[in-house]
Order: C-alpha cells, then structure tokens, then sequence
C-alpha cells in the first residue's frame, strides 16, 4: 500500500489530445502481450469550451418578436396625428366645395348622441388621468 500513488485533481482541464496520450501505453508493452491489437477509438471534438476575456467579448443581439419592438405609445400617437390630419384635410375638401358649413349641420343632427358619448369618454379619461399624474407627481 506504501508505494502506489494517488493521483489527485487538480482542478486543470486537460485537452482531448493530452487525454488519450496519458491512457496509452508503451509500444512495448502492446507487443508483449501479442494478439490482435485494439483500434482506439475516434477523437471526439472537445466539449470544453476555451475561457474568452471579459473585456473582449462581443455583444450578441437577440433578435425578438415584431411585437417585442413596436412602441405602444407611438404607434398611437402617429395613428391619432394621421387621423387629426384626415379631418383637416377633409375639412378644407368641404371648404372649397362651399358646403363646410352644411356638411357640419348634417354631421352634427345625424350624429349628436355618438359624438356626446365619445367627447364624455375622452372628458373623463383624461381627467382620471391628470388626477393620477398630478398624485404620482407628488410622491
């Protein structure tokens, strides 16, 4: 028990090559034993990944769902300009036809309720968020 030698870990990793040279034995030995001789087996590729410096790498960009990148509030804010400039812009059609200010009678008789319930809903929206706004503020 005295004369064998423990190997121990040293926490080193070995490359693959460095492996397989320590598992062979002598040339001597092989031809002692006689008989056929074993093929070894293939070289797998090396699964260690070698260590890269912290300063030295390299970012890499993930890409992410369409949806990930669209801005919610911008997509609103340039459908609501887009639709503010189609009401001018139909307002000025209605302008040089002559009939602006039938067109706005009309609109207004045929659709008083609709445009009460939308103009209420956007009063309260915005005052329910201008409460908050004002009481975050002050925190």
């Amino acid at each position: 028990m005295e004369g064998t030698k423990v190997k121990r870990r040293t926490g080193k990793v070995k490359k693959q090559g460095e492996v397989n040279q320590d598992k062979q034995q002598p040339e001597e030995t092989v031809k002692k034993r006689g008989g056929k001789v074993k093929k070894e087996p293939k070289e797998a590729p090396s699964t260690t990944k070698t260590p890269v410096k912290k300063g030295k790498q390299k970012k890499v960009k993930k890409k992410g769902n369409m949806l990930q990148s669209i801005n919610f509030a911008r997509t609103l804010r340039s459908i609501f300009l887009i639709s503010i400039g189609l009401l001018i812009f139909y307002l000025y059609y209605l302008q040089t036809e002559g009939v602006l200010i039938t067109g706005i009678q009309h609109i207004w008789s045929n659709y008083k309720q609709a445009l009460f319930s939308i103009l209420g809903f956007v009063a309260y929206s915005g005052l329910l968020f201008y409460m908050g706004f004002r009481k975050g503020r002050k925190k």
